[in-house]
């Protein structure tokens, strides 16, 4: 008995084709994929601007550094952190997220059953080795894209570490500019009583 569903099946088969299992797993990775490459791009702009900053502030105040603070955790705890790679991520995402259906011109879609009872009939076997070709290239593919987000994983934890180090030396450095008096310590004006 003939299961495939014809496109008369779906209410919403008007706008959007049918498609399967398979093609939707590797469209979802896909976009997977783009949100993290923004993000890595985002981090990367981000780790430019940051110690563009530590420069300036460090010019200012070369004797102040984040080695007076080694961890920074008088300055960024990690909940702070994880707040901000939460923004960026979700930032990444909302920029590149499309729904699927969206995507249609790219997907691949199985050929749908004849309404005329003859031609599904004979049209049986050919639908049916279609429908595995196209299963076969969308798991590979699928494949592929989740063998490309491992090493995109490893490039975004990497850069996430270093964006890190700099945005807690920035927040050292903008700590200790803070504290810095401005005026004579009392040191100072113990010493001129004395003299």
């Amino acid at each position: 008995m003939d299961t495939t569903p014809s496109a008369s099946s779906s209410p919403s088969s008007s706008s959007v084709p049918p498609s399967d299992p398979a093609e939707t797993f590797k469209i979802s990775n896909q976009m997977e994929l783009e949100a993290k490459e923004a993000l890595l791009s985002d981090l990367d702009a981000e780790i430019e601007l940051v110690t563009e900053k530590i420069h300036d502030d460090s010019s200012r105040g070369p004797e102040t550094t984040a080695s007076s603070k080694p961890d920074g955790s008088a300055v960024v705890k990690d909940d702070d952190f994880h707040q901000v790679m939460m923004r960026m991520t979700k930032s990444a995402w909302d920029r590149t997220h499309d729904a699927p259906e969206s995507r249609s011109p790219h997907r691949r879609v199985a050929p749908s059953a004849p309404s005329n009872l003859r031609e599904r009939f004979s049209s049986s076997t050919s639908r049916h080795e279609e429908t595995q070709r196209l299963l076969t290239e969308s798991s590979l593919e699928t494949d592929s894209l989740v063998g490309q987000q491992a090493a995109m994983d490893q490039m975004v934890q990497s850069r996430a570490q270093a964006y890190r180090e700099v945005y807690t030396q920035l927040q050292v450095l903008e700590s200790d500019s803070v504290g810095v008096p401005t005026g004579p310590s009392e040191t100072d004006g113990e010493e001129e009583n004395e003299q």
